[in-house]
């Protein structure tokens, strides 16, 4: 694994992450990080408390396909963004979304498989980073009300613990090659899921 270069350029978040608390909604909006200028990467992610498939606001990427409780999509800012965004997954569901910005970054090196457990701790697959100098970012959702611990090595972008259900994101700097898993501990057991991208540099 090649020599990390770089400090991890995490600039804001959008707090407290959105939730319909007391409805249940086919969409959810969650506020622009401050801070964003054009040329920063902006990460949503969502968890609900029922699978779904998602569909990202406009102009953002889904990072994970298919359905699942947990969902995240990317863009990089322009010059003129809205200071919210919606997000839509499919069927009538609580939801929990969280929003980070990061800057210096040239968008996305890798985007790995969705893990899925239902457990008290949900151990999320590696990947392999293409490029030295990267940032990994781990992603975690679950249906139920807990609260998610920074994986070894993790600082914390994200934590939605007051949500139910909640989000949380994690990041770190990385080099090249495979990564081996980010285990991520849960306040008690529910459905969890967890997945893993890294940003190039």
């Amino acid at each position: 694994m090649s020599v990390i270069g770089r400090a991890v350029p995490f600039i804001a978040y959008s707090t407290p992450p959105s939730f319909v608390a007391s409805a249940k909604s086919t969409s959810t909006v969650v506020n622009k990080p401050t801070g964003t200028v054009a040329g920063d990467l902006i990460v949503l992610l969502c968890s609900s408390d029922v699978t779904g498939t998602a569909t990202p606001p406009t102009g953002f990427t889904n990072l994970v396909g298919g359905s699942g409780l947990l969902q995240g999509c990317y863009k990089i800012a322009g010059g003129s963004e809205p200071s919210t965004y919606t997000y839509f997954i499919g069927g009538s569901t609580f939801r929990g979304t969280g929003a980070a910005t990061f800057r210096g970054v040239s968008g996305i090196g890798v985007t790995g498989s969705r893990t899925t457990t239902s457990s008290s701790n949900v151990n999320i697959s590696g990947v392999t980073v293409p490029v030295a100098n990267s940032i990994l970012l781990a992603f975690t959702g679950s249906s139920g009300a807990v609260q998610f611990t920074a994986p070894s090595g993790m600082s914390t972008a994200v934590s939605s613990a007051t949500l139910n259900p909640p989000v949380a994101l994690f990041y770190e700097a990385i080099g090249s090659g495979a990564s081996s898993n980010r285990n991520s501990a849960a306040s008690g057991s529910a459905n969890l899921e967890g997945f893993l991208i890294s940003l190039s540099p």
